[in-house]
């Protein structure tokens, strides 16, 4: 079946999701899907939407304003079609990159290996990785 389903073509925003979801094991909580995909909850809401809509998502409540979403077989089909369609070129979170300390560092033109500034002795640059890895661990851990 093409991805035009019930419901409507999977726009960019829809096929976010579904890859992402693939990539977590296919469930995520949702208050952490919007960051993994690369967006935020007034664009992925209504997409969630329309993916439940498609049959291709659940939602189910597991507490006080917190909700699991998980890959229906029919979504986690789609999800592997699009998955193979996709580029060669990685996938970049441009969020994410933005957030890299490095970028707004004031010592930038000064840093490197074996500097006084350097990305190994560098506070800003391993607590980030640090809460990177953090949340990697919440990610894979909720996705169990």
């Amino acid at each position: 079946m093409s991805n035009q389903q019930e419901g409507g073509e999977i726009g960019p925003v829809e096929a976010s999701i579904l890859l992402t979801l693939i990539r977590l094991n296919g469930k995520c909580l949702q208050k952490d899907l919007w960051k993994m995909a690369g967006t935020n909850s007034k664009v992925g809401i209504p997409a969630l939407n329309k993916l439940i809509k498609m049959g291709l998502v659940t939602k189910r409540r597991v507490s006080e304003k917190v909700y699991e979403i998980k890959l229906t077989r029919k979504g986690l089909r789609e999800a592997k079609r699009l998955e193979a369609k996709a580029s060669v070129i990685p996938e970049v979170d441009l969020n994410l990159l933005a957030t890299i300390p490095c970028f707004y560092c004031p010592y930038i033109t000064s840093c490197g290996v074996g500097h006084e500034n350097s990305p190994e002795t560098c506070e800003m640059l391993g607590s980030w990785l640090y809460n990177l890895a953090k949340l990697k661990d919440m990610v894979n851990l909720e996705a169990q």
